[in-house]
């Protein structure tokens, strides 16, 4: 065999795979979101012979019709993300969508019965000072979301809470005894009150954190 019957022997490539398997071997999936990581997601799957895009979704047509001509098939177009869930052909959904609609569009096809691959971060912190506003932190109790109180080297969080539980991140470099005795005092008078408290420390290259930890845990 010449290196030409090799290549031609060998070349299956995955849309002929494809072909190949009947519709109840191949796994159905619809797309959410088709800009350039979406994009590079969708690439990812056409490696695969064993699933076939059947849905796509973006606000932007041109990414929708791009998406369409490379997926070998005839996928429905889709701007609205709960329109594509409600279809009952698709077996599964990959979201590549900014960050933060990600645990949202997680859940909703969680509960239409939908497997989910879903880009990192699936949530996004409540913590930038940006978010450091009355009308932020009425939303906030209003849906039962925790600010997150994370003190770094440059800020201080306020001492607002926002729900039924405190959600606290220790990321300075450094902490001294008294600035954790600080701390501390602040988590028993709020689990004091019944709250639950969780609590990170940074993690860094010394290890102190281990420490710090167990300074905040010892009464």
């Amino acid at each position: 065999m010449n290196r030409r019957q090799f290549v031609t022997t060998a070349s299956i490539t995955a849309a002929s795979y494809q072909r190949l398997l009947g519709a109840n071997d191949r796994v159905r999936i619809g797309f959410i979101g088709l800009g350039n990581r979406g994009d590079q997601v969708l690439d990812a799957f056409m490696e695969h012979g064993d699933q076939e895009p059947v849905a796509v979704c973006d606000l932007r047509d041109e990414y929708m019709d791009f998406a369409h001509r490379k997926s070998r098939a005839n996928p429905t177009h889709h701007k609205d993300y709960r329109r594509l869930l409600e279809r009952k052909e698709v077996d599964a959904v990959a979201i590549a969508t900014p960050d933060h609609w990600h645990a949202l569009m997680c859940v909703d096809a969680c509960n239409a019965g939908k497997d989910v691959y879903v880009e990192k971060p699936l949530a996004l912190e409540v913590r930038h000072r940006s978010w450091h506003a009355v009308e932020t932190y009425a939303v906030l109790r209003q849906h039962g979301v925790a600010l997150c109180l994370a003190e770094t080297d440059e800020d201080t969080p306020p001492d607002v809470l926002t729900a039924d539980f405190v959600y606290a991140r220790l990321r300075r470099e450094e902490y001294t005894p008294k600035q954790l005795q600080t701390w501390k005092k602040r988590f028993d008078a709020w689990l004091s009150q019944g709250l639950d408290v969780y609590a990170f420390v940074k993690h860094e290259d010394a290890g102190k954190a281990p420490a710090y930890c167990r300074s905040l845990l010892d009464s």
